[in-house]
Parts: structure tokens; C-alpha cells; sequence
């Protein structure tokens, strides 16, 4: 027994299953990677296809601008010239009557000199009487002076060339809102939508809070708890935009809502529930309100806030609108009607008392 037990301990470790077992694994890893390369030479491409696309579409938004310019510079060029050969036909008709006096009068000077050297000589006493109706008579002023008291100089009408100067580059940049993709949409607030603490202009485009609760009926799309408006406009394809005026507040959100989303009651403002918004907080704290929601640093508090939306890229992008740099991204699939949303926040004794007000380009 003591020898088998010897012989037994002896015996080498069995390296073969060992190895059978490390080479399962690393075929394990092998197809890990394998899918890995495979997933990432997806995103590569999905990479590639994205950037290339939108290469393709900022070459064709810029070429409307390349040519509404070419078409603007070539046309106020066209005119420019247009409008100096209507003016220089009378100053070049004009210059061609004063050569032809001057070489006249170069004549008459040149011969009234030669009869004037003449004037001891006997032909020059002959002559004398002719020389005088000729160059002295005429009402004392003599044939040359007559016929150059009537020469006016065609001025230059600086006045038909005002238009190819002043603010001629802002003149063009007015014109060129023409081609803007989105045209910027006009909205207007929707006082069935506004909640009773709300105060909307005449015009229905600026919300603020009001010190006291208005008399309003508790319809089915009124928001009832939180002070809450929607606009009129609603969007189910496309791209839009629009900019909204909050300058001057401590607090407000503003974005976009599903139309299924709530409005009675507690509300919870996130993505999930079809709220996506930006929400400042305490004069200085700005939130996404995904889900969770995303706190955001800003180096500069925004007066402005452009807002836009493509329904079919399903994104909403917050912009500074006084620069136009990005401050937020949502990315989701939108099914059903989004509108534009907005809270003024609490007046907070008067320091938030200040409109959230939407603005209106004119095209």
C-alpha cells in the first residue's frame, strides 16, 4: 500500500485537461472579440454614415446662402452699372459739346491773336471794324464770352446711389431670412392651456405670473395645479424653431410636451412623461429634466432661448440664442403632437416678475 500511495503521488499533474480547459476559454474570448470588432466596425460605419450625411446637408444649406449671395452680389452689380450709363449719357453728351466750344474758342483765340499782332499793319485797320461787331459787340461781352455764359455741368446724382451704400450688408442678411430652413414659427400662447395664476399678453406671445387666481373654466387641456401654459401651434412632422425671451428672471422652463402628457394635478416634468425642458432654478441652475435629470454648467446665463425641434430626427435642441452654441440635446421617438411649453416660475416677492415673452421674426 505504502508503495502504491508512493507511486501515485508521483504521478505528474494531468496538463493536458488543463490546457483542453484554457483553450475553451480563450475560444470564449475569441468570439467576445470577435463580436466586439463586429460592433464596432457597426458604429464605425453608422459613424461614417451620420457624418457624411450631415456633411451633404450643411454643403446644400450653405450653397443656398453661396448662391442667394452670388445672385444678390451679381444683381446690385448689374444694377449699379445700369444706373451709371443712364447718368453718364448726358455727362459724356455734355463733355462732347464743352470740346467742341473749347476747340472752337481755341480757334478764335488762336486767330483774334494772329489779327492782333496784325494791328499796326493796314489790313489790320481795315479789318478793325469787322473785329469789333465780332468780338466786342454782342452786348459788350463779345461772341466767345456769349457762348460760354450758357454751359451748366452735369452734376452727379448722388442721391439715385444711396442704395449701393448705407447698411447694405444688413440690407442682404434681411433678404437672405428668405432661405432660412426652418422658417423661425410665430407662435402664440393658448389661454385654454394657461393655468389660472397666469397673465397672458394681449397678443397672446408673453406669460407671467399674476398675484391672483383668474376666473377660468377647469377645461380638460388646462393645466390646474402647476402654473403652466401651452402655445396654440402644435407640431407632428418637420423642423421648427422658435426663440423665447427670459432676461431678467431668477426661474422658468421652457421646451416641449406630448400631448398625452399630464396636466392635472402633480405633474412630474421629465422625458418619460413626455416633458422634454430646460429648467433654470435659483437664478443660476439649469436642468434637463431627462430621466434622471442632467444639471448643466453655463458660463453665461442666456437672455434668449432658441428652441428647436425635428420631429423626425427625433431631437430637441436647446440653443444660447444670443450666440447660438448648444446647452442641451434630447434624443427620442416622437409618436404623437408636441407643443411648445412654458412656465414663468413664481413672481418670488417681485423677482421673478419679469415676462417669459416669445419672439417674432419678420420675414
Amino acid at each position: 500500500m505504502q508503495v502504491q500511495q508512493v507511486i501515485k503521488k508521483a504521478q505528474p499533474p494531468n496538463y493536458v485537461e488543463q490546457l483542453k480547459l484554457s483553450l475553451d476559454s480563450m475560444k470564449n474570448e475569441r468570439k467576445n472579440k470577435s463580436e466586439l470588432k463586429q460592433q464596432q466596425k457597426m458604429t464605425i460605419s453608422e459613424l461614417e454614415e451620420l457624418t457624411g450625411f450631415l456633411e451633404q446637408d450643411i454643403s446644400i444649406q450653405f450653397a443656398k446662402i453661396h448662391q442667394y449671395l452670388h445672385y444678390k452680389e451679381k444683381h446690385l452689380i448689374e444694377e449699379l452699372r445700369t444706373q451709371k450709363e443712364e447718368d453718364l449719357r448726358p455727362m459724356e453728351e455734355k463733355l462732347r459739346r464743352i470740346e467742341e466750344e473749347l476747340t472752337s474758342l481755341e480757334e478764335k483765340i488762336l486767330n483774334l491773336c494772329a489779327d492782333i499782332d496784325q494791328q499796326g499793319s493796314v489790313s489790320f485797320l481795315k479789318e478793325l471794324k469787322r473785329l469789333k461787331e465780332r468780338y466786342l459787340d454782342k452786348g459788350g461781352h463779345g461772341e466767345g464770352a456769349e457762348r460760354g455764359k450758357d454751359v451748366e455741368i452735369e452734376m452727379v446724382p448722388r442721391r439715385k446711389y444711396t442704395r449701393f451704400r448705407g447698411p447694405l450688408l444688413y440690407t442682404v442678411w434681411k433678404g437672405m431670412k428668405k432661405i432660412i430652413t426652418p422658417v423661425p414659427a410665430s407662435l402664440t400662447l393658448d389661454p385654454n392651456t394657461a393655468h389660472c395664476h397666469l397673465v397672458l399678453s394681449e397678443n397672446r406671445t408673453s406669460v407671467k405670473s399674476g398675484l391672483r387666481a383668474l376666473q377660468v373654466p377647469d377645461n380638460p387641456e388646462r393645466f390646474d395645479e402647476h402654473p403652466c401654459v401651452l402655445c396654440s401651434q402644435s407640431f407632428t412632422t418637420g423642423k421648427h424653431y422658435w426663440e423665447v425671451e427670459v432676461g431678467g428672471k431668477s426661474e422658468w422652463i421652457v421646451g416641449v410636451v406630448s400631448e398625452s402628457a399630464n396636466r392635472k394635478g402633480s405633474i412630474k416634468l421629465c422625458s418619460k412623461h413626455g416633458y422634454w425642458l430646460l429648467w433654470l432654478q435659483d437664478e443660476n441652475q439649469y436642468v434637463a429634466t431627462e430621466s434622471p435629470s442632467v444639471s448643466l454648467t453655463l458660463s453665461v446665463n442666456p437672455r434668449k432661448i432658441g428652441v428647436f425641434l425635428d420631429y423626425e430626427g427625433g431631437q430637441v435642441t436647446f440653443y444660447n440664442a444670443d450666440d447660438m452654441s448648444v446647452l442641451h440635446t434630447f434624443t427620442d421617438t416622437f409618436t404623437e403632437k408636441l407643443f411648445p411649453f412654458f412656465y414663468p416660475g413664481l413672481l418670488n416677492e417681485g423677482k421673478n416678475a419679469a415676462p417669459l415673452k416669445l419672439l417674432h421674426f419678420v420675414l
